[in-house]
């Protein structure tokens, strides 16, 4: 039995959000400090990238009822977090010196 796709996208939410509770208002040197804290957040890029693997394809979406494939293309451009996850990390919004959760949440 294979799991509800909706519940991938949860997933998705919850680690999104986690990553940026982990580093809104804190400069870019404050999050990289913190081992623990960039631990925390590779482990839920690695959350999210194998959540999007997970995710049925655009046709699959259609003939499911599920919701908008607009957001299933969207969440199919973020790349697996491994080898990549610090580049990712490195690469969030610190333009003002500290990171902002409407930059994370409107891209």
């Amino acid at each position: 039995m294979s799991r509800d796709p909706l519940l991938f996208l949860e997933d998705i939410e919850k680690s999104c959000e986690k990553v940026v509770q982990y580093t809104e208002g804190r400069s870019k040197d404050q999050v990289f400090e913190d081992d623990i804290r960039v631990d925390a957040i590779l482990l839920n890029l690695y959350v999210i990238g194998e959540a999007v693997k997970k995710l049925p394809r655009r046709g699959e979406w259609k003939r499911r009822n599920l919701p908008s494939a607009s957001l299933m293309q969207r969440s199919r451009g973020v790349r697996p977090a491994g080898a990549h996850s610090a580049e990712l990390v490195h690469g969030l919004d610190w333009s003002d010196g500290t990171r902002k959760a409407e930059a994370a949440a409107g891209g």
